[in-house]
C-alpha cells in the first residue's frame, strides 16, 4: 500500500478503513481525538483506542457511530508478542471485530478478547516470547536463503508501525507522530 504523510488530520482519516488512536490515557485527550476523527472519517471506519485504564464504553460515547469503536492494546514488546487485547463496547458491531481480526492476522498478530483486567505478562513470559520470535525469524531467514521461499516473512516484521503502514488504507490518528 501507499504511505501518505500529512499533518492535516482530515486528510489522514477521511478514507481510512481503520484508525488506531494511541494518545495518552487521559479521558479529555481521547474524547477530543475520538470526537474529531469520528466526524472526519467514513461511517464504517473502525476506530481503535489504545487504553489500559479507561473504559472503552465511555470513550465510544464521544464518537459518531459508536458501534465502530473498540479498545485495542498491543502487548510490549510489540515486535515479539503476538497477542493483542481486544475490548469491545456494549454496542461494538461484528463487522468492526472482523475488520480488526483480519488486519491483525495479516501482520502476524493474534486477537485476544479482554473480559477482565488487562493482560500483563511476567518477565519470564516476555523473555520466552522474545526467544520464540527470534527463533522464528532466524528459521524464516534460513529458509529464505536456502530455498528462496519468503511467503511467511510478512508475518515477522520487526517493526509494527512499518507493518501497519503497509496495510492498505490504514492510518494512525494522532496530532503528531514521532519516530
Amino acid at each position: 500500500g501507499n504511505i501518505i504523510l500529512t499533518n492535516v488530520l482530515t486528510e489522514a482519516v477521511k478514507n481510512a478503513d481503520f484508525i488506531f488512536e494511541a494518545a495518552v490515557d487521559d479521558i479529555e485527550v481521547k474524547r477530543s481525538i475520538l470526537d474529531r476523527i469520528s466526524h472526519m472519517s467514513r461511517h464504517d471506519t473502525v476506530i481503535a483506542s489504545n487504553t489500559i485504564l479507561l473504559d472503552v464504553n465511555d470513550l465510544a460515547r464521544y464518537a459518531e457511530y459508536p458501534e465502530r469503536v473498540i479498545g485495542l492494546r498491543f502487548l510490549f514488546p510489540v515486535y515479539c508478542i503476538p497477542e493483542v487485547e481486544l475490548t469491545t463496547t456494549d454496542c461494538t458491531a461484528p463487522y468492526a471485530v472482523e475488520k480488526v481480526k483480519t488486519l491483525l492476522s495479516e501482520i502476524g498478530k493474534t486477537l485476544v478478547p479482554r473480559s477482565g483486567p488487562p493482560l500483563v505478562l511476567s518477565p519470564l513470559q516476555i523473555e520466552a516470547r522474545v526467544i520464540a520470535k527470534r527463533n522464528r525469524i532466524e528459521e524464516t531467514r534460513r529458509r529464505a536463503l536456502t530455498t528462496g521461499e519468503t511467503s511467511d516473512i510478512k508475518g515477522y516484521q520487526s517493526n509494527f508501525v512499518y507493518a501497519l503502514l503497509q496495510y492498505k488504507h490504514t492510518f494512525f490518528a494522532t496530532d503528531h507522530l514521532q519516530f
